[in-house]
């Protein structure tokens, strides 16, 4: 058997000379020029990501300690506790509640909160926007031992649940007003631009303005809205927006005008605005059954119906809203109908007449607020149902559906009456407000 040989050769390596540097194969020499380049290209690519987020981060750590601030009210000069030493959960109030409502969602003995109803009036209603405090040891989270109650930053209340019988203190603030003015740019979504640029509870309050107007996440882009507002400080704390003074929605080429009215009330002891003519700005209905809700279907002779999979009209409007969010009367009325049928078509649904001509419908709610029954009469505003999907939803919503002399009408296009319970007012006090403010106002145009 033969072998060929030359297959069994192994080539020599080179040998280096002394003062000869070492050639390198030019496939090894593209190599380590490869690799050269790679980790430059790595280091300019790593070093422009680090730029950027060496901004972001602390945007977002700003954004989250505002938001902190903000919400959770954790500042600890501005109340007769000193919040550093406890642990502190926020309860921000959606819907107005009386104290029973409010222990409801505290985890306290029954005994404890028997008798703090003792002690405060069960009638007193605290309203939306109120904030609850609860401060609990650090080594146990979950037993609250000072339950705080703010829903005026003017003061607040503390109940002490240390003592085997609660006790309940009030306290005072001396607050500052500074008036404030600014002008919002409204963008492709509304509130979180509105947001973006100002505050939260300046939103709130622009809301309950334009809410007999217009439905704040149908606002334009584009839009303007200008604003003249107090804003509340206590030992040079923040404490959040006072009143809404002025207001001003510019639509393309329409300006709509809103002023307050110093001093005077409605008959539900709300603050009185105008509009730039002198007539009362409170409608007879609201333009939303929910706050921050969108639009998500309109009324319709033929509309596809997500569940059905078919033509069919739609009577109603279709707002959005996340689970569980407060549903609102648009209007006065007496409630006719509660209907518990969470597997009917319309779900659970309730109806009120608001007087000869008009009657409300809203369908797909979870439950319905605790204490009313058909009779009973619910004021613009109420809270009367939260949120759900229902029956025949595919997803979280409320339809409304309006009738109008007993037919089915679109809510959008219903031109409502004023409210007739507008108690008049000097005229000149009218003209002497809307004059320093419309000038107020008129140099945020610059």
């Amino acid at each position: 058997m033969s072998i060929d040989r030359r297959k069994l050769i192994i080539k020599p390596k080179p040998v280096q000379k002394k003062g000869q540097p070492f050639l390198l194969s030019r496939k090894l020499l593209y190599i380590v020029f490869g690799t050269i380049a790679f980790l430059l290209f790595s280091f300019f690519i790593i070093n422009l990501f680090q730029t950027k987020e060496a901004v972001t981060p602390n945007k977002l750590e700003v954004n989250k300690t505002e938001n902190k601030i903000s919400e959770e009210t954790i500042v600890p000069n501005v109340y007769q506790v000193d919040l550093k030493n406890y642990m502190v959960k926020l309860i921000l109030l959606e819907e107005k509640m009386n104290i029973g409502d409010i222990l409801d969602s505290v985890q306290i003995h029954t005994t404890k909160k028997a008798a703090i109803k003792r002690i405060i009036d069960e009638d007193k209603v605290y309203p939306d926007g109120t904030k609850v405090l609860l401060l609990s040891e650090k080594n146990y989270p979950d037993i609250p031992v000072y339950i705080i109650i703010e829903s005026d930053p003017k003061d607040y209340e503390i109940i002490s649940l240390k003592e085997t019988i609660p006790r309940i203190s009030k306290y005072p603030r001396q607050l500052s007003v500074i008036i404030k003015k600014k002008r919002i740019l409204i963008g492709k979504d509304a509130i979180k631009s509105f947001i973006d640029q100002s505050h939260e509870d300046l939103l709130s309050k622009v809301e309950n303005v334009l809410a007999w107007k217009i439905d704040m996440n149908r606002i334009d882009s584009g839009n303007i809205i200008k604003v003249a507002y107090e804003e509340l400080y206590f030992k040079k704390a923040f404490m959040g927006i006072g009143k809404l003074l002025a207001l001003e929605w510019i639509h393309r080429d329409t300006i709509f005008k809103a002023y307050l009215i110093p001093g005077k009330f409605d008959e539900t002891g709300k603050e009185v605005y105008c509009t730039d003519e002198g007539l009362p700005l409170k409608e007879s209905f609201r333009k939303s059954p929910v706050n921050y809700g969108r639009i998500s279907s309109r009324f319709s002779p033929r509309r596809f119906h997500p569940i059905y999979k078919r033509y069919k009209a739609h009577k109603g409007t279709d707002f959005a809203s996340p689970e569980g969010s407060p549903i609102f009367s648009v209007g006065d009325g007496i409630i006719r109908v509660i209907s518990h049928t969470p597997n009917a078509p319309n779900g659970n649904f309730i109806k009120i007449q608001h007087d000869k001509i008009f009657t409300t419908q809203y369908l797909h709610l979870s439950k319905f607020k605790a204490g009313l029954s058909v009779g009973s009469f619910v004021r613009q505003g109420d809270v009367i149902g939260y949120v759900g999907h229902t029956g025949a939803a595919d997803g979280p919503h409320v339809c409304l559906r309006l009738w109008k002399n007993n037919e089915q009408v679109d809510f959008l296009k219903e031109k409502f009456p004023l409210s007739a319970h507008i108690q008049p007012f000097e005229i000149e006090l009218f003209r002497n407000v809307r004059e320093y403010y419309s000038n107020y106002l008129q140099s945020l145009n610059n």
